[in-house]
């Protein structure tokens, strides 16, 4: 992934983040995770509910070895308000009264959100569509947020190992089983799971050729979440390939597919 889609990866993974109390109430509230530039910070306040989380992409590095490859940076700014601190902000700080009962955000004070975000990045694997090297690297000192009384703010730098250009990840271990009767069973492993991603398209040709794209040859019906298909295409040599395909925009639509990759193709002789 590049650093814009690392952003959008991070923007999805920390709206859906909840807090682990049991209860599962979301961490900000819904829209209150955005991404934006520095200088529209000061403005957030106006627009969204508190508790909010600002994301802003910071320089990226190219790799001296491999130029495809890139350390990006990415800031997530917190920003709390909690009243009943006081003139000094102790309760949007280090917390107040949980008005929103036991498990929410309200009352929460900014160093326990930030606790919070650091925790769900540090607990990132590939599965989660950032890499598994996201780090947490600093989290300066909270401080008043801009035209908010009773408000702190706090940032959270992470380190991400990412791309140049854009990625799509293909399922992979594509195995194929020939199960008699011109039948054919397909297993592959999903890939990391995305904001963008959409669907798996199974597709077969006959002969020992996969087909090359997720419109070419032959279609296969997948279920919604699937990592298994069973059809019968009739007796032969048998080539399949499984693709992913991603919506970047909200459409709705297959709007990109997934690179290509080796173990995301086989070919059987079914009987």
């Amino acid at each position: 992934m590049n650093d814009w889609q690392q952003a959008r990866q991070l923007q999805w993974l920390l709206g859906r983040g909840t807090w682990p109390d049991g209860t599962q109430d979301p961490l900000f509230p819904s829209g209150c995770v955005v991404i934006c530039t520095p200088e529209t910070i000061r403005d957030a306040a106006r627009d969204l509910a508190t508790p909010f989380a600002l994301i802003t992409i910071g320089p990226s590095t190219a790799d001296e070895e491999e130029p495809s490859l890139e350390a990006n940076s990415l800031d997530v700014h917190v920003v709390q308000h909690v009243e009943g601190g006081g003139e000094l902000n102790q309760a949007a700080v280090i917390g107040g009264l949980r008005s929103g009962g036991a498990g929410a955000s309200a009352g929460r004070g900014v160093f326990e959100l930030c606790e919070r975000v650091k925790a769900l990045v540090g607990s990132l694997t590939g599965a989660d569509g950032l890499p598994a090297v996201a780090r947490v690297s600093g989290a300066p000192a909270a401080a008043a947020a801009d035209g908010m009384r009773y408000a702190a703010a706090r940032r959270v730098t992470i380190q991400v190992a990412g791309t140049r250009l854009r990625t799509y990840p293909a399922p992979r271990r594509l195995v194929l089983t020939p199960q008699g009767g011109g039948s054919l069973k397909a297993d592959w492993v999903l890939p990391p799971n995305r904001y963008d991603r959409r669907r798996v398209v199974l597709r077969w040709a006959a002969g020992s050729t996969p087909p090359a794209s997720a419109t070419t040859g032959n279609d296969v019906v997948v279920a919604v979440g699937a990592v298994t298909a069973t059809w019968t295409p009739g007796a032969g040599t048998v080539s399949v390939a499984v693709f992913e395909t991603y919506d970047e925009t909200g459409s709705g639509t297959d709007e990109r597919s997934s690179d290509p990759r080796r173990d995301a193709y086989d070919t059987a002789t079914v009987t």
